[in-house]
């Protein structure tokens, strides 16, 4: 058992954690849920010993060892050879388990390579190794399924299942989640403290669900409550100048009219100061996500769009003095299409779409795309051009705009505004992935793309944001191309047609 006790850590004037306490015990597969910010992955690293807490204590008084596996690779590790990094996480000399190693499809070849030298994907099927093999009592998970192909997530979910070890995963994986864990822990960005719910992660999300109707029930009336005693406060004010200016007049008022004029004013301005400190009260109602209403961003790009979007006609593609060979591919795409491709990592999903964009030519085949056709990608990484300037500046670069005309850069302020986007001087990094998201969607439809190309859409970002990206996909009319194993994700957004990937070929559902 390991007590958190009042833990709160900050940086500078920055708290990222407050007041959180809980107890962990043993064989618990709790599911840590929250915003991106609100401090998962700094409660993870306080709970590991990585960081310490600016106040509180966590006790672990059986001295359980605890294994901890970040989002990321940290750069340290990257100069460890496979083998080096799995043996990190046992306390006697590494043992090759080829059943568990064979699985992930981790060869002796991979098993020499340095962690530098690996693709996502491939760290990914090294650390779900390294967390089988680990004989550590406490697993700590930080988004363990990125980048984690759908064959790699259910040898994970079959593990964690099985074991008797105790686990604290974050993920945005909701069908993972409600898999593998048996309680959640709810972090609330700038909330003290936490919420613990005994109950499935779907029993969560309906809980949530209810809590947020009340939640915009309490947002509305606050705004209306908001106006009215903004209305009272100024009249109060005026009432205020109104005494002190007649408690003033020295014509033959009398001495008790004066005093009754000094004690009116005096309860005007308590008033109107009781009114003041609860309008900033009201100002602290957490305000609900802006809907991203694709359909309304992309209204006039879809309007004269191609019958066809692209025929893909016996395609053979292998990348320079590579064995691997992707195809033949034959595939047609329509307008209004809804697809979701799926496969294995490394079998030519992102490919297909550097093949669409003609990043590359294909070796043998023909693609045909539609006259109007104007492919927009959002990657992975949600790249930006420029990482160290401002997210507003890295969007003008994306469209291409010079312009220094202050009408035209306040409408494109207006847009991302209307959107949900703030602090748009911010570097990219310094605002959440959903902004980040947001931004980049603007950019596909102010350069009028109209076809949308997303690799893993819903890689690091809070549940906030992918239930926000989903809706709008739901509603959406237009054409869209998504590569995902998000399993919850792809069953809500409804696509027309499922493409999986692999050796054999494309099937198509």
């Amino acid at each position: 058992m390991i007590k958190i006790e009042k833990v709160s850590f900050c940086v500078k004037d920055n708290t990222i954690l407050e007041d959180v306490s809980f107890v962990l015990n043993d064989k618990d597969r709790i599911g840590l849920v929250g915003p991106n910010g609100s401090g998962k992955s700094t409660l993870l690293k306080i709970i590991a010993g990585i960081l310490k807490p600016t106040t509180g204590i966590v006790s672990n008084p059986n001295y359980k060892r605890i294994a901890y596996f970040p989002q990321e690779i940290v750069k340290e590790d990257e100069e460890l050879t496979v083998t080096r990094y799995i043996a990190l996480f046992q306390n006697k000399p590494p043992i090759k388990s080829y059943t568990t190693l064979k699985d992930l499809e981790i060869t002796e070849e991979v098993l020499n390579k340095k962690m530098k030298e690996l693709s996502g994907g491939q760290k990914t099927r090294v650390c779900i190794a390294a967390i089988m093999l680990s004989d550590r009592e406490i697993i700590l998970l930080d988004e363990p399924t990125n980048n984690l192909d759908l064959a790699g997530i259910e040898i994970l979910e079959n593990f964690i299942q099985s074991s008797t070890k105790t686990f604290i995963i974050v993920s945005h994986d909701r069908k993972f989640l409600n898999t593998v864990t048996k309680k959640i822990i709810s972090l609330e960005k700038n909330k003290a403290g936490l919420s613990t719910y005994n109950i499935s992660f779907d029993e969560f999300l309906k809980f949530r669900t209810k809590e947020r109707v009340v939640e915009l029930r309490q947002y509305n009336a606050a705004i209306k409550e908001q106006r009215r005693l903004k209305k009272t406060f100024i009249e109060k004010q005026a009432m205020a100048i109104e005494a002190e200016k007649s408690r003033n007049k020295n014509d033959n008022e009398k001495l008790s009219f004066n005093a009754k004029k000094n004690r009116a004013a005096k309860k005007i301005m308590k008033n109107a100061k009781a009114i003041e400190s609860r309008m900033k009260r009201l100002d602290e109602v957490d305000k609900p996500l802006k809907e991203l209403n694709l359909n309304y961003i992309f209204k006039d790009n879809t309007l004269y769009l191609s019958d066809v979007i692209a025929n893909i006609d016996n395609v053979l593609f292998s990348y320079n003095g590579s064995t691997d060979i992707i195809g033949p591919l034959n595939l047609k795409i329509n307008r209004r299409d809804r697809v979701v491709i799926v496969g294995p990592n490394g079998i030519g999903k992102t490919t297909l779409f550097k093949l669409l964009l003609g990043d590359i030519k294909p070796n043998k085949g023909h693609i045909t795309i539609g006259p109007s056709v104007k492919f927009g990608l959002i990657d992975q990484e949600q790249s930006f051009p420029q990482p160290d300037q401002s997210a507003f500046s890295n969007l003008r670069i994306l469209i291409g705009n010079r312009s220094t005309d202050t009408k035209e850069q306040g409408k494109l302020r207006g847009m991302l505004h209307s959107m949900g986007v703030e602090n748009l001087e911010n570097k990219p990094n310094e605002l959440s992935p959903g902004e980040r998201s947001k931004i980049l969607v603007a950019a596909l439809a102010l350069r009028g793309c109209n076809v949308l190309l997303f690799d893993e859409p819903t890689n690091h970002l809070d549940l906030n944001s992918i239930e926000e990206i989903e809706k709008a996909l739901i509603e959406y009319k237009g054409t869209f191309i998504i590569i995902s194993h998000d399993r919850k994700f792809i069953e809500n957004i409804k696509p027309s047609k499922i493409l999986e990937f692999s050796k054999m070929g494309v099937k198509e559902s």
